[in-house]
């Protein structure tokens, strides 16, 4: 897939999300205190970026409080009122027709973010515990952000006569641990980042969707993704939006374009199992957005640009870009996949999505394996119990089955014919009828050039030998 520059000088957040400034829209008002043109306070903007990350050189003001780009953007009226294209796209949860409204039940995903707005009727039901990470004694129900709120409604909100958003996965169960966001006076770290991964296994989360990015490695986060891929968690993380900018660390020295990325890097083991799937961000053409990090850890993408979710006001949809969205979207799709087979683990969950996306077993630093399939992953593990024909993958990247050029010496599958999509009974049959025809053809022609080859031959040598 092609990289495509961002539409906008992008805000780059911690929270991998806000790539550009979000347009809000829905029914409702922004929150009080904030104007259009104004910012949320730069004290608690820089608490946000504690995690050894500044903001990016391009970015003027506060990139951490989605809930700050609501207000200054205004909140309209959502006239439209059709289905959120990313929702839509993934054809299954909220994305099916009609919604299944069952996807992912049984499965606890814990999202490790600002909090949830868990008052809000779209996703009060769905919260099944969590924590306060942050160090400030608040309550993991609340958000003042409104990251993790949007974060958890592309999973699981549920259905609504106020708006047609619906998560992929609606009947997974949430663990919601507080520990990052502008508003609140601690956290932000890494040990607090570690203490909410182990907590969260603790609490027999299946799924860990982690919606932040950091340039400075940490030896207790990568522990503990450790111990939950151990312990059978897959943890999803968001791949960072550096892509097209440059950010700075806490001593004001350049970090580059395309800085490595924690905790997503540790998805990046090309000669192994890795210990995460790090997502990347791709637009509504599929092509890979210009803000997107890219790296050898980049296990796959997923919609990143103009996606729909719900704000930390009551019955406010928002739109907003960053790979902070594309990753609970793979995380709900993996949700929806260990509902029909809980036996799954973090590799097969893995492997699943990675082989059946778009990249057909080929591996890219921007792409990964491609864009993931939520359908053909679903029928891979409906049809396919044992795995055992799943496209192998070829390439430098995260849990390949061996190197580029592997791909053409062995294991290649062969591609087979495919009618176009909709196409009727009697088109079908005419298409298979045209192979068959070309095959056939084929068939004598090759009998035909070996009849005259070994005849030459025999001429050479003398003629024909008599059995007998």
């Amino acid at each position: 897939m092609k990289r495509t520059p961002a539409a906008v000088s992008p805000a780059r957040r911690l929270l991998a999300g806000g790539a550009a400034a979000g347009l809000a829209f829905g029914v409702g008002v922004g929150p009080a205190g904030f104007g259009a043109g104004q910012s949320a306070d730069t004290a608690s903007a820089a608490a946000a970026v504690g995690r050894g990350h500044t903001r990016p050189a391009d970015d003027s003001g506060d990139s951490s409080c989605t809930s700050a780009e609501i207000a200054q953007n205004n909140v309209k009226t959502d006239q439209d009122g059709s289905v959120p294209w990313e929702i839509a796209h993934a054809g299954i949860g909220g994305g099916a027709v009609p919604p299944d409204l069952t996807a992912g039940s049984g499965v606890r995903i814990a999202i490790i973010d600002t909090g949830i707005t868990a008052g809000d009727p779209q996703l009060s039901g769905v919260v099944a515990g969590g924590g306060d990470f942050s160090g400030s004694g608040g309550d993991y129900r609340a958000d003042s952000d409104g990251h993790g709120t949007f974060v958890a409604s592309i999973i699981a909100a549920q259905q609504s006569a106020a708006n047609r958003l619906v998560g992929i996965a609606p009947g997974a169960r949430l663990l919601i641990y507080r520990e990052a966001g502008c508003g609140i006076g601690k956290g932000n770290t890494e040990d607090y980042m570690a203490s909410a991964i182990n907590q969260a296994v603790a609490d027999h989360a299946q799924i860990i969707n982690i919606s932040q990015d950091g340039f400075d490695p940490s030896a207790a986060v990568q522990e503990a993704v450790q111990n939950a891929y151990a312990g059978g968690v897959l943890v999803v993380a968001a791949a960072g939006n550096y892509g097209s900018s440059e950010g700075t660390d806490d001593a004001g020295k350049s970090t580059a374009v395309d800085p490595v990325t924690y905790p997503a890097y540790y998805g990046g083991n090309p000669a192994g199992t890795a210990d995460l799937l790090a997502v990347g961000a791709v637009d509504q053409n599929s092509e890979t957005a210009g803000f997107s990090e890219t790296g050898n850890y980049i296990g796959v993408t997923a919609p990143g640009v103009a996606i729909v979710g719900l704000s930390n006001v009551s019955k406010t949809l928002v739109t907003d870009d960053g790979t902070s969205f594309a990753a609970p979207y793979v995380a709900a799709v993996a949700a929806v996949l260990l509902q029909h087979d809980p036996d799954l683990t973090p590799k097969q969950l893995m492997k699943v999505l990675e082989s059946t996306a778009t990249g057909n077993g080929q591996w890219d630093d921007a792409d990964g394996w491609g864009e993931i399939n939520p359908q053909a992953a679903l029928q891979a593990v409906q049809q396919d119990p044992k795995l055992d024909t799943l496209t192998p993958l070829y390439g430098a990247g995260p849990d390949a089955d061996g190197p580029a050029g592997a791909a053409t010496s062995f294991g290649a599958q062969a591609m087979q014919p495919q009618s176009p999509k909709g196409a009727s009974a009697a088109q079908n049959m005419q298409n298979r009828g045209a192979y068959l025809s070309i095959g056939i053809a084929g068939l004598v022609l090759l009998v035909a050039l070996i009849g005259s080859a070994v005849t030459r031959e025999a001429k050479r040598r003398g003629g024909w030998r008599q059995a007998g």
